[in-house]
């Protein structure tokens, strides 16, 4: 072993070696074998995790064995090498291996095989074992022959040095020489400390101290939560940056300078405390509130000229936000580095465009030029050897291999060079390879990492008003399992860093303009939330914790201020309000369908030149590109972009959306004339609606604009203040409206909380104007029996479904008043009609029960055997009352007090009444279509109406009918409020006795009122009212009652 390590020495020496490069054991072992196996022709896999010199050993032996031009005699007495490298990855392919060794041998030819050879090295080949073409398979017959398929000849034999961070499978391994290093001893790393000090026997024995609580240290995090993400390099680059502290000062490090080179070297990871184990170690207690993480960063990015001693810099980040800070703190316009932002269009994840972002970094490298990537996996592994800042030194200047699979070449590195690496956090934790982040200094950045303490207060503040927006008041729902919505529920886009990102944003847009910034920046911050919350959440505000003025206000600001109905409303707001800039950026979320040519031909009624743009219908960022370029040099004046795409739960979606907006907001802004006119731009992203919120992203700041548009179209079947909708229930949606506008008491018994919300209610006057009840059921037909599973898997059933309910649903009267009877007549015919047709009445009034207990239940949140039990009396009482309603005749008249009576031919309460001389009372309008010469009959009686009788409406019939309807409308609401207050009075519920009773007012029996043609008597539902002949036109049970009594059951 002796002999051996002093021919470990010997080699070592022979190899030029920086001031910082120690002499461990793993790096003579590694050089050793190297030199001896290609001398030999022996085929070498060297493993051993990053940071085990595997790396610099390859450099150091390329520049060693240089045959005669070699830095020592015993290198000349050894074969001059050629080395063949090759990046693996899981994008390899075996062609692309067995192309290298084909590269190799070529070298070969022709020379002196005994003075010269040529190495094939497969650089992280491991990475290699997780592609799906499974190149390593090749290596068995190359590794024995040098060939496959052909003639071995002696020129084919060529070296083979496979690096990898982990053992590869025996059938590989046993064809070569297995090298393997393993993890570190404290005291090894302690040795390996002092050679990289060497050089400065005076700073070593000044740093000498630290090495093996730093060591120590180490060893923990290592063996804890930070095992694979901090490895040997963040290590040895944290002993470097001491001793050049301790050089640049000439005194030991100070306690705060070693609490900085332990954070840039072992930051990054969430569950990692780095400074807590490091000064525990080293028995310190630092000031840790005067060092910033961007102040990290930033002597990161300025160390220029330092070389190996600072690193290229990995930021973790949230959102790309990191992008954001490091433009506006670092880079001024003068100085703007080189950002690529990784495209995640289908054909740019293909090899040209992979090398066409290698030669962008290879410019950069060769000038100077600082360069930012972002969602660029599949570029990274090209740039490993730029990574390990091991160069290869030629006149003076220093170069690295750059490239991917064997297309490699040797670029120059400026000494001004910097690389930054942006990523998500999370994609950084779960998909990069540990050698690539152990070869970076890593730090995470986000918004809040740039806050000053007042606007973090302020972020503070509209996260708790955030809170009470998304709340309601514990006592206001009646049900006591009330929906618990969530921030990203109301605010689409929400997410984690929202508040401070708004905050930034007004900050930065009100910066000297206001008096009272705080206060300004707070209200403008609400605004913005407020623009991207969805119209369900704003109507909800009353049941919130929020003073009714600010509600009011909110609401008002909503409907009226902001502009929320269509997609044409925002346009066109903001080509009113734009300022002085060229180029305006609007992102927009929605929930319905993406627009079409067709509803961009309406929207050129506000701008003319109008483009729509689908992400979809492109392949490359190139061609997208080109298609923006066109457009905005081929028009004139001011010019509206839409952009638009689906938006789903994978991460491709994510980064896809993200590489879009970024490349076409770079590519607008290159047309800064503004004789051309502005450009808007409006990136649309249509979103599934769930419960909880999607994944997506919004509220990017800077020159974005967010706003959320429930419909991009003007709808034709609801209005946009849906605040119409509030005080009115699902029954009343629904009846004809014929009949509701002869009836407008009936709306007076909805709701029992507040006498304010009652007098809203008299207010709202005009409602069925509000909701087109029919189109939106035949909306949503479609999408119903499409949840329908049928066994068997043909369509058939389905359409025919569609085609019977759209027909009930025609515009067609007749369809409408008998579509209960059309249904009733499918029913019968189909095998389960039949069924219980031929079933006994017992059986049947079972199937009925039963059917209503599971239609409860699969509807209804019942959280007892007593609700559901209620509930099914409750529904079959309906049921019974729904039957009976249809057996009156549509003459049917109901006599009412003040000789009111009910208009025989529409059966509403007259407008315009009129009398005949019979005494019955109709509508001017309907007796004038009944009363034609040769027929003048009264429809009711059939006495004789003169033909000289003036059809003429009576004010003083209309009166009493006016006096009934004020009448019974006071009545009722003093009745209402009588049970509200005093039946169920300080929460307390009533006794049994009184439920029986206020049940007993929701039913009337028709013999109390004057019998119609003979009919036998009947049960008819009624609003909820002391007076008999207060009959609900519409026979369903009213659910003021049993609302109040679930509430306090």
């Amino acid at each position: 072993m002796q002999e051996i390590s002093v021919i470990q020495d010997l080699f070592l020496n022979g190899v030029p070696l920086g001031e910082t490069i120690a002499r461990n054991n793993a790096l003579k072992e590694n050089v050793f074998m190297m030199v001896i196996c290609i001398e030999l022709r022996i085929p070498l896999f060297l493993v051993g995790k990053p940071g085990s010199s595997k790396s610099l050993s390859k450099t150091l032996v390329s520049d060693g064995m240089q045959g005669q031009a070699a830095h020592s005699d015993l290198f000349k007495k050894l074969k001059q090498v050629h080395l063949v490298s090759f990046q693996c990855s899981p994008h390899s392919t075996p062609d692309g291996i067995i192309n290298t060794f084909k590269q190799s041998a070529r070298f070969q030819e022709g020379k002196n095989l005994l003075e010269y050879v040529s190495v094939v090295v497969l650089d992280e080949i491991g990475l290699a074992e997780d592609s799906q073409k499974m190149p390593l398979k090749t290596l068995h017959p190359l590794l024995e022959e040098g060939c496959i398929d052909d003639q071995p000849v002696p020129h084919k034999k060529v070296g083979f040095i496979g690096i990898s961070n982990w053992a590869l499978d025996p059938a590989k391994m046993n064809r070569g020489i297995f090298v393997s290093r393993g993890d570190p001893d404290e005291r090894e790393l302690i040795e390996t400390a002092e050679g990289i000090c060497f050089s400065d026997p005076m700073i070593l024995d000044r740093v000498r101290d630290y090495f093996q609580p730093l060591a120590h240290a180490y060893m923990n995090i290592c063996n804890e939560q930070g095992r694979g993400f901090f490895g040997l390099r963040d290590y040895y680059s944290l002993i470097k940056m001491i001793f050049a502290v301790a050089k640049d000062s000439d005194q030991k490090p100070s306690t705060e300078q070693i609490v900085k080179a332990v954070l840039r070297n072992f930051s990054g990871k969430d569950t990692v405390d780095a400074v807590s184990v490091f000064t525990s170690s080293l028995n310190v207690k630092p000031n840790l509130e005067d060092i910033k993480t961007i102040e990290l960063v930033r002597e990161n990015i300025t160390a220029i000229g330092q070389d190996e001693e600072c690193r290229y810099l990995l930021v973790l980040t949230k959102n790309y936000a990191a992008l954001r800070i490091l433009q506006e703190t670092f880079f001024s316009d003068q100085c703007q580095p080189e950002i690529i932002f990784g495209s995640s269009f289908p054909k740019d994840q293909e090899y040209t465009q992979i090398c066409r972002n290698i030669n962008r970094v290879k410019i950069c490298m060769e000038t100077g030029q600082t360069i930012v990537l972002l969602n660029l996996q599949n570029l990274y592994e090209s740039l490993y050897d730029a990574l390990n800042q091991y160069y290869v030194w030629l006149g003076g200047q220093k170069y690295v291999d750059l490239g991917l699979g064997t297309h490699r070449v040797k670029c120059r590195v400026h000494k001004d060079f910097r690389l930054i690496v942006i990523e998500e956090k999370d994609i950084v934790y779960k998909q990069f390879p540990i050698p690539l982040i152990n070869r970076l200094e890593k730090h995470y950045l986000d918004i809040n990492t740039i806050l000053m303490s007042e606007q973090k207060d302020l972020a503070e503040k509209l996260a708790e008003w955030v809170a009470c927006f998304i709340a309601a008041k514990s006592d206001y729902s009646v049900a006591p399992q009330a929906c618990c919505y969530h921030a990203a529920d109301v605010f689409i886009g929400y997410h984690s860093d929202t508040c401070a990102s708004v905050v930034l944003q007004v900050t930065e847009q009100l910066k000297g303009q206001v008096s009272d910034p705080l206060k300004s920046i707070l209200h403008e911050a609400k605004l913005i939330l407020l623009n991207c919350a969805t119209p369900d959440a704003v109507v909800r505000l009353d049941s919130t914790s929020f003073p009714k003025v600010e509600t009011e206000q909110l609401s008002k600001v909503y409907f009226e201020d902001q502009k929320h109905s269509s997609l044409a409303d925002v346009i066109l707001s903001q080509i009113q309000q734009a300022g002085p800039s060229h180029a305006f950026f609007t992102e927009v979320t929605t929930f319905s369908r993406l627009l079409t040519a067709a509803d961009t031909e309406q929207l050129q009624n506000i701008v003319q030149n109008i483009e729509l743009l689908s992400l979809q219908q492109f392949d490359m960022e190139n061609s997208f590109l080109t298609k923006i370029k066109s457009f905005l040099e081929n028009t004139t004046g001011d010019r509206i972009l839409i952009i638009q795409t689906n938006f789903d739960e994978s991460s491709q979606s994510v980064n896809f959306i993200a590489s879009a907006k970024y490349s076409s907001f770079n590519e607008i802004n290159k047309f800064r004339k503004e004789s051309e006119g502005k450009i808007f731009v409006f990136f649309i992203t249509k979103l599934p609606r769930m419960d909880g919120g999607t994944s997506y992203v919004g509220f990017h700041g800077g020159p974005w604009t967010s706003v959320h548009i429930d419909d991009l179209r003007t709808s034709k079947d609801i209005i946009s203040d849906i605040k119409a909708l509030q005080c009115l229930t699902i029954s009343q949606l629904f009846e004809d409206r014929a009949e509701k506008a002869d009836e407008p008491e009936a709306m007076e018994v909805e709701d029992l909380h507040t006498e304010d919300e009652k007098m809203e209610l008299e207010d709202n006057t005009g409602w069925e104007n509000v909701l087109d009840t029919i189109l939106l059921v035949r909306s949503c037909v479609q999408s119903a029996v499409g949840m329908l599973r049928d066994q068997a898997e043909a369509g058939t059933r389905s359409t025919k479904r569609v085609e019977i309910l759209l027909t009930l649903l025609a515009d067609n009267d007749t369809l409408h008043r008998h579509s209960l009877e059309q249904f009733e007549e499918f029913f019968w015919k189909i095998p389960l009609g039949k069924y219980i047709y031929e079933a006994t009445q017992e059986m049947q009034m079972e199937f009925f029960h039963r059917y209503l207990r599971d239609f409860i239940s699969m509807t209804m949140k019942v959280t007892s055997v007593e609700n559901l039990e209620l509930l099914c009396e409750a529904l079959t009482c309906g049921v019974n009352e729904l039957r009976c309603s249809q057996e009156m005749h549509e003459s049917a008249v109901i006599s009412l007090p003040f000789g009111n009576q009910l208009c025989p031919v529409c059966t509403g309460d007259p407008q315009d009444p009129l009398s005949l001389p019979c005494d019955h009372i109709y509508c001017l309008t309907c007796i004038k279509e009944r009363l034609v010469p040769g027929q003048m009959l009264c429809p009711q009686c059939r006495c004789e109406v003169p033909d000289d009788f003036e059809l003429k409406a009576s004010e003083t019939i209309q009166d009493l009918i006016s006096q009934n309807a004020l009448f019974r409308k006071r009545c009722n609401a003093f009745f209402i409020e009588l049970v509200s207050t005093m039946c169920f009075k300080d929460s307390i519920p009533p006794s049994e006795d009184v439920i029986h009773h206020l049940l007993s007012f929701l039913m009337v029996e028709a013999r109390s009122l004057p019998q119609i043609r003979g009919r036998d008597q009947r049960f008819l539902t009624k609003a909820l009212s002391p007076f008999d002949d207060s009959v609900d036109k519409n026979p369903v049970v009213r659910s003021v009652v049993l609302k109040l009594l679930l509430k306090y059951r």
